[in-house]
């Protein structure tokens, strides 16, 4: 007849608003006359009658074995008065080596290596990310995004003197790259949702630019798409002639390293990898470096046929050498292709492929255990597979804190204590700290007063399962509206 209708109400709380990947609600079933369901529900069995509807428990015992530890309660920090930086993004040396450029809080730093203190490298109040050197050295290009003028590409004289702009439109930008002659630059550049009113997550899909910087003039090149919110933004990168781009993508279901003419012509993959997240050639193209898993790798780059070949942690007919046991990120190169770089948290690391790639030195048995057992957490530390420089970052930041007393009036305040409900009462919060609630709180002198008489004022809410960073791609917002819209509706917290 085709009338649906409802059997039973009494269901749990399903999955209906999150991904279900185990089903929307546990298994049920029919009984063997075809008269009745047996579902769970509220902790028991029932048996359900499709003709009336009516539920009967079905008693069951079980004897389990399970352990039931206590909570782990660990002291909570309050907010101290400024923030360690604890991760860095776009970490690169400059072509000496002496110099090491990074982004961090949304803004470029530059840093005298191997210990020197990092400084902002130029006063702007936009947002920066994406560096690159010039081959030479001489030039720094980059990328900045605000919020309300949109983004543009940049380059500045690392000698002296401003940032010049280098795009006339508002977009958003990302990784651009010199050519080893510095005549030319390559980008990524958005679809346009960003002018059209979407998140920056938003591209339909990433187009590559060049930019001639002889004449200004700008051609397209292909696109590319768009990898989403939980995966790096393709990076770019020439040839050692300057007549191709190199970038990886994801394509057919994997990550390729491809590269294609500068006129948009002889487009080929070059490396295929199930798991890879990022893959970095080496600028005179016979390395590459990769992250797969999370972790670091470098192996020779095989010179591609008519098909991508694999390379991979396990998978591959080239000697592969892994370089962290946890993470590695921003994977890169010196520009003599000698070095491979990376980062995890507020540490830079680089080594030689000399180095890497050192046949060991011979030793017993014995003493080569030891050595592994005994001697590798201190030597190398515990995200190092090889032995690396390393240039731990310490960079600390003031931690906005609102000043002044404000007094919140005549509200209606739901408590944190059981049921308790101040019908009349005030809150008292000096600075970004709650000092006083009740009913017969005294208001401090000076303190500005707002009037709730009307007003509930409950604690707020805990989101345990919020998905508020799909919203853009690595190029991060001034302001994300989704945390705006979920403390409209009293979530403090995600």
């Amino acid at each position: 007849t085709g009338i649906e209708r409802a059997v039973f109400d009494g269901l749990d709380k399903d999955q209906q608003e999150t991904w279900a990947i185990h089903g929307v609600f546990p298994t049920f079933d029919w009984t063997p006359d075809c008269k009745k369901i047996v579902i769970t529900a509220g902790g028991k069995l029932w048996s359900i009658d499709i003709t009336s509807g009516n539920r009967t428990a079905i008693p069951f015992t079980a004897h389990i074995k399970q352990t039931v530890t206590n909570a782990l309660h660990y002291p909570q920090k309050l907010a101290e008065q400024n923030v360690d930086i604890k991760m860095i993004r776009w970490p690169i040396a400059s072509p000496d080596g002496r110099e090491l450029i990074f982004v961090a809080a949304g803004h470029l730093y530059k840093m005298q290596l191997p210990s020197g203190k990092p400084k902002r490298l130029t006063t702007a109040s936009e947002l920066e990310y994406s560096p690159s050197f010039s081959a030479d050295g001489k030039w720094l290009t980059y990328v900045t995004w605000n919020d309300d003028e949109g983004g543009h590409i940049w380059r500045l004289k690392l000698s002296g003197g401003s940032p010049e702009k280098l795009t006339k439109m508002p977009n958003q930008y990302a990784n651009p790259a010199f050519s080893p002659d510095g005549t030319k630059i390559v980008f990524l550049q958005g679809s346009g949702s960003t002018n059209r009113g979407d998140d920056l997550g938003g591209e339909n899909f990433l187009p590559i630019y060049l930019l001639d910087l002889t004449n200004s003039k700008t051609s397209y090149i292909t696109n590319t798409a768009n990898r989403g919110p939980n995966r790096r933004m393709p990076r770019l990168s020439f040839d050692a002639k300057g007549e191709r781009v190199i970038f990886f993508e994801s394509k057919d279901g994997q990550t390729m390293l491809s590269s294609i003419k500068l006129d948009g012509t002889d487009y080929r993959q070059h490396i295929a990898n199930k798991t890879a997240e990022e893959i970095i050639p080496s600028p005179d193209g016979k390395w590459v470096a990769f992250k797969e898993l999370h972790n670091a790798y470098v192996a020779p780059l095989p010179v591609a046929g008519a098909k991508a070949l694999t390379v991979s942690a396990n998978d591959t007919a080239v000697p592969v050498k892994k370089l962290t046991k946890i993470a590695g990120e921003w994977l890169n190169w010196t520009s003599d292709s000698k070095t491979v770089t990376w980062s995890f948290g507020p540490t830079f690391y680089r080594q030689t492929l000399e180095k890497i790639y050192a046949e060991p030195s011979s030793e017993s048995k014995e003493n080569k255990e030891n050595k592994e057992n005994k001697e590798e957490t201190n030597k190398l530390g515990a995200n190092l597979a090889i032995e690396a420089e390393s240039f731990p970052i310490e960079l600390t930041m003031p931690r906005y804190t609102p000043k002044g007393v404000v007094v919140l009036t005549s509200a209606r305040i739901i408590t944190m204590n059981g049921d308790q409900v101040i019908e009349n009462g005030n809150i008292v919060i000096e600075d970004n700290r709650i000092k006083a609630v009740g009913a017969s709180v005294s208001i401090p002198t000076g303190a500005k007063v707002v009037d709730l008489a009307g007003k509930t004022i409950m604690p707020g809410i805990v989101d345990v399962h919020a998905h508020m960073h799909y919203s853009n791609l690595d190029i991060t917002p001034n302001r994300e509206w989704a945390y705006y819209t979920n403390l409209a509706y009293g979530v403090t917290t995600t």
